[in-house]
């Protein structure tokens, strides 16, 4: 269930998206003729995660997460610095995995997200790297699942959803990207910050190695899910 806005995040959040429209209508002032090189209309992006749980989801799931991210953003108006768009990752947490017989059964907590995008390039002119900063609000879906499987052939024989729902985000991004090919190519690093609302998952209990564990030696737990996401990857530019 979704936590009430306070005022204080309403106001955060029209920051986070107004900041680059209001600079790009200051932009609308320059010359157009200038002699200066601007991005490409669409920007495709492909991106290993590093996730790292903030505040109280931090001290309750005690796990990192590794994972992907997809990109796909568009210049708002041609010869923008702004642009939009959608960006989805992926993480897993822990997985965790007891042998019965010939079947073995696996239990992993996942978060998939979807964001939209906002980002912004502060300089044109750069050297050596292109600077960025990005607005983002999505959703985060949080899923606990186990799985059943032979062990010789890792034929499933049962899957079943021990919890899952959807919490709303929101947050901030920097980052740079470095050319390596013709204007074409770069690669990208980002670092975000994302706020969540509060959401349940299970957990790997403190002080117990990850083996042999079936979902009824997890805890299950509640806290807003708040991350910081790591970004290294690369960019195509079409």
């Amino acid at each position: 269930m979704f936590r009430p806005f306070k005022y204080p995040k309403l106001y955060f959040l029209f920051v986070l998206f107004a900041l680059p429209v209001i600079i790009y209508s200051q932009d609308e002032d320059m010359d157009i003729d200038e002699d200066v090189e601007l991005f490409r209309v669409r920007l495709s992006e492909f991106s290993f995660e590093y996730m790292k749980p903030q505040n109280s989801f931090n001290d309750r799931m005690n796990r990192s997460a590794y994972g992907g991210s997809a990109t796909i953003l568009y210049q708002t108006k041609p010869e923008s610095p702004t642009f939009a768009g959608l960006d989805f990752y992926y993480g897993q947490f822990y997985r965790t995995s007891a042998i019965f017989g010939d079947v073995v059964q696996r239990t992993r907590t996942s978060v998939f997200g979807l964001d939209l995008v906002m980002r912004y390039y502060l300089f044109n002119d750069f050297p050596v790297v292109d600077p960025f900063i990005e607005g983002l609000i999505g959703g985060k879906y949080l899923l606990s699942g186990t799985s059943v499987n032979f062990i010789d052939t890792n034929e499933n024989l049962d899957y079943t959803v021990e919890s899952g729902s959807l919490s709303f985000s929101y947050g901030f991004s920097g980052g740079f990207q470095m050319n390596v090919y013709e204007g074409i190519y770069y690669l990208n690093f980002k670092a975000s910050y994302m706020r969540g609302t509060s959401d349940g998952f299970f957990a790997i209990p403190e002080g117990i190695p990850n083996e042999n564990l079936t979902i009824n030696d997890l805890d299950f737990r509640n806290a807003p899910i708040d991350l910081l996401r790591m970004q290294i990857g690369i960019s195509f530019a079409f």
